[in-house]
């Protein structure tokens, strides 16, 4: 294993800024609400926080307080990593992932199952992911 630390390259967040200014919006679909997806004003909300409010580098810097290591891994897909992992299961996801399938390739230490949420987790409760994720290597860091 090789520790590491996160270092976003500055021409990475620079472009993603850019991207995310060009963002065209669709319009919003009459009487849906977000039987669709998300709603044109909710998107705009999200991509304006992640344009405008989210701190890159404050984060870099908290996830950096905790050790990280890359590892070699098999592949071919068998075989099982000795990482600790962690996974978040929104109730309406598109496509839920048994539990059993995962603990075949992955020593699970931190497994959440959500009531809201669905595939795109992150954009729809940005929150509970975020507090999952502090649950999660608060976990990693009291098995070290």
């Amino acid at each position: 294993m090789t520790a590491f630390t996160i270092n976003i390259p500055e021409d990475l967040l620079s472009d993603l800024a850019t991207r995310l200014s060009l963002t065209r919006f669709p319009d919003q679909l009459e009487g849906v609400g977000s039987d669709y997806g998300l709603s044109s004003d909710k998107l705009r909300t999200l991509v304006d926080y992640w344009a405008n409010d989210f701190d890159w580098r404050a984060q870099e810097t908290a996830l950096n307080a905790f050790n990280h290591y890359e590892t070699a891994r098999d592949q071919s897909g068998w075989g099982t990593p000795n990482i600790p992992v962690g996974y978040l299961m929104p109730k309406n996801d598109m496509f839920p992932t048994p539990r059993s399938w995962i603990e075949r390739q992955e020593p699970i230490v931190h497994w959440t199952e959500t009531e809201s949420g669905g595939h795109f987790m992150e954009w729809e409760e940005p929150q509970i992911v975020a507090d999952d994720l502090r649950k999660f290597f608060t976990t990693v860091q009291e098995l070290s």
